[in-house]
């Protein structure tokens, strides 16, 4: 979610832009080194709207379910929300010392870990990561002035287990059931520094470790007096690649320009689809066989991505009013292309060169904030042309684009 749409009301509606400029608990996913930069504790609530209106056309002579081909797949709408918090502890060994969190919780569709085969028709990098529990946290520190740096985390959940089945043939009942899972985490870190010359500039950088869910889904069956099945389900999703961006910030009277430029590892991005691998061995069924020569193995061939490396640049420019009521308002801008080549053999991925819009205000009512902020992503129209001799699904031609829309409500207060 973060990655896809932004952080909060005001990261939707710059978005993106906040390296350098970022104040709020936000910082601890943005910069967690200018969580040192507010001297004062805040907290604030968001509650997020994501609706998808995108197009998957297909060519009339697509081959059908039916006949070994793949239907196409879109993004559903969701509902999230969002908790974010700084707290600014005071001086510590005589510096300004802040931590911050940040927790976003979808409703809708709660951590759902799809793995769908690559022929199908799909967004895949806006399929799941509006789809995932996620929790960030950070601290900033300021060892001289102008001069903070900042360590983070961004944790992610998801639900690992084993299954096992002991069957009566003859009975035809089920003996014996065992599932065991476990909620499970993967964490990746974040570094940041941030420096203010002036009061008019400020820079900042932040680097953070690419993160992904890997899960495990083994299901043992045991035919008495038969034989067995084992079936391994393995793979990763919810992936998100290494990151390095630099941001500038200009501050002139109550306006502020921001400007960041991400570099997303995408190239590191593993097979998307989940590897299955199933062993069945029935010696009762062919007795004169020695054991384990009866055993059939099927093991699915996972294709590469071949995905490549992108540079995001982002825009933004925020008018602060200082009369009754503090109004102000933000708009932002960032071109996200695609890391994904042409799709001319098996797999069909079709996230094309996105166009990102945000725009957004609030109101400020003492230490009280309100929020209203709505973004929108533009992908572009993408044409994708099979190699007849590579396209084994029969999936043909296929016409692809459509937008995001993010409508995100917000209150927050200071402490």
């Amino acid at each position: 979610m973060f990655e896809l749409h932004g952080y909060g009301p005001l990261g939707i509606a710059a978005a993106g832009a906040q390296t350098a400029t970022v104040r709020d608990g936000a910082a601890a996913f943005y910069n967690p080194a200018q969580l040192a930069a507010r001297k004062r504790t805040s907290v604030a609530v968001s509650l997020y709207g994501i609706v998808p209106n995108l197009h998957i056309d297909r060519a009339a002579n697509a081959r059908p379910e039916a006949d070994g081909g793949r239907e196409s797949q879109l993004p559903d709408a969701n509902l999230g929300t969002s908790v974010s918090a700084s707290f600014a502890l005071g001086e510590r060994w005589g510096r300004p010392l802040a931590i911050g969190v940040g927790l976003f919780v979808p409703l809708l569709h709660f951590t759902r870990l799809d793995a769908v085969d690559p022929a199908t028709p799909q967004f895949a990098i806006h399929e799941q990561l509006p789809t995932r529990l996620a929790v960030v946290f950070g601290a900033g520190y300021e060892p001289f002035d102008g001069v903070r740096v900042g360590l983070g985390a961004q944790v992610l959940a998801a639900l690992d287990g084993r299954a096992a089945f002991v069957l009566d043939t003859e009975g035809r009942r089920v003996v014996r059931r065992t599932v065991d899972t476990s909620l499970n985490t993967a964490t990746a870190p974040v570094a940041s520094l941030a420096w203010a010359p002036t009061d008019l500039v400020e820079f900042g950088l932040t680097w953070r470790g690419a993160i992904q869910i890997d899960y495990s889904l083994p299901i043992d069956i045991l035919f008495q007096d038969a034989g067995t099945v084992t079936i391994e389900i393995d793979g990763t999703a919810l992936y998100t690649p290494a990151s390095l961006t630099g941001g500038v910030g200009f501050h002139e009277g109550p306006w502020t320009v921001s400007a960041d430029l991400q570099w997303m590892r995408w190239s590191r991005t593993p097979p998307l689809s989940a590897h299955f691998a199933a062993t069945v061995e029935l010696p009762e069924l062919d007795p004169g066989e020695e054991p384990g020569a009866s055993a059939l193995r099927f093991v699915t061939v996972d294709p590469q991505p071949g995905w490549r490396d992108t540079l995001v640049p982002r825009l933004a420019a925020s008018w602060r009013s200082d009369g009754p009521g503090t109004p102000s308002l933000t708009a932002g801008y960032a071109y996200k292309p695609s890391p994904i080549p042409e799709q001319v053999g098996y797999s069909t991925y079709l996230d094309s060169n996105t166009h990102q819009l945000g725009l957004g205000g609030d109101l400020g009512l003492g230490d009280h904030r309100f929020r209203l902020s709505t973004g929108l992503n533009i992908l572009a129209d993408r044409s994708t042309r099979k190699d007849p001799e590579r396209d084994a699904a029969g999936v043909g031609d296929v016409q692809s684009g459509g937008t995001i829309w993010t409508v995100v409500l917000g209150y927050s207060k200071l402490y």
